[in-house]
């Protein structure tokens, strides 16, 4: 009884309507007085309950002279209270919508913490409709259900990394370059864009020392989308021709090259 009282409640009953509706479908008809005998309540609460509910149309008055109510069938009931809700859900999308369109830009959110940097990841795999890019020595294997999801979908999953991944029957386009020794380390780090429009960068060397940053910016997607076709090409051209095509004479000398041109393993 206190857990169908307590679900009343959260579609809008009060506790008094709620125990007098309860009371009026377990014994059909009843008067003012019998229920207020029965709950053990206020005749004035039970009355007040009762006025209401008759307003709302969830009991109704039957002719004569000591005021008998009987109760909405609860089919009938909840079926209106579904379409009533639907309908002010749909309303209030379409209210939202509107706010959102006239004052959307571009967003960026920081994130922290591995799980929840995990569950973003989940979510942009989820969402996806046309295809997912990935960069990425984390172990894809915890991401087994929101793929199969998404080939379900019909969603292409493109996957590159430096590192071994096991993919068994993951559903996901692998390219693996091995031209750089990884050696297993705890930090880890992935790039994820959905769909050319939303991008996921993060980074961590354990569980509790993640961050990162998602987006909707185009061109931060772009530039994401850019550097993983660029990796699958230079690893395609590599093997097509079986040679290293960065030779000594193609650095430029920059900050970024010193950072990373004597650290072959990492």
């Amino acid at each position: 009884m206190e857990e169908l009282i307590d679900k009343l409640q959260k579609l809008g009953f009060n506790k008094a309507e709620a125990l007098v509706y309860y009371t009026l479908v377990k014994t059909p008809v009843l008067n003012g007085s019998q229920i207020a005998k029965i709950l053990n309540m206020p005749r004035t609460s039970v009355y007040i309950a009762l006025n209401s509910l008759y307003q709302k149309g969830v009991v109704f008055l039957l002719p004569g002279e000591s005021n008998e109510y009987k109760a909405q069938s609860p089919d009938i009931l909840f079926d209106k209270l579904q379409n009533e809700i639907n309908n002010n859900i749909d309303s209030l999308k379409e209210s939202f919508s509107k706010i959102n369109s006239s004052n959307e830009t571009d967003q960026f959110w920081n994130i922290s913490g591995y799980e929840n940097i995990i569950n973003k990841i989940k979510d942009m795999i989820n969402s996806a409709k046309n295809e997912l890019y990935i960069n990425t020595n984390i172990n894809i294997s915890i991401f087994k259900n929101e793929f199969e999801s998404a080939r379900i979908r019909s969603v292409r999953i493109i996957l590159f990394s430096f590192e071994t991944h096991t993919i068994d029957n993951l559903p996901v386009e692998y390219y693996h370059n091995d031209k750089m020794l990884i050696k297993e380390s705890s930090y880890k780090r992935i790039m994820l864009v959905s769909d050319c429009k939303q991008s996921l960068i993060a980074s961590g060397s354990d569980n509790d020392n993640y961050s990162g940053t998602f987006s909707d910016n185009c061109l931060l997607s772009s530039i994401i989308s850019e550097h993983i076709h660029n990796d699958i090409y230079m690893y395609k051209l590599e093997k097509k021709y079986n040679k290293d095509l960065i030779e000594n004479d193609i650095y430029i000398n920059s900050m970024h090259e010193k950072m990373f041109k004597d650290k072959p393993k990492i």
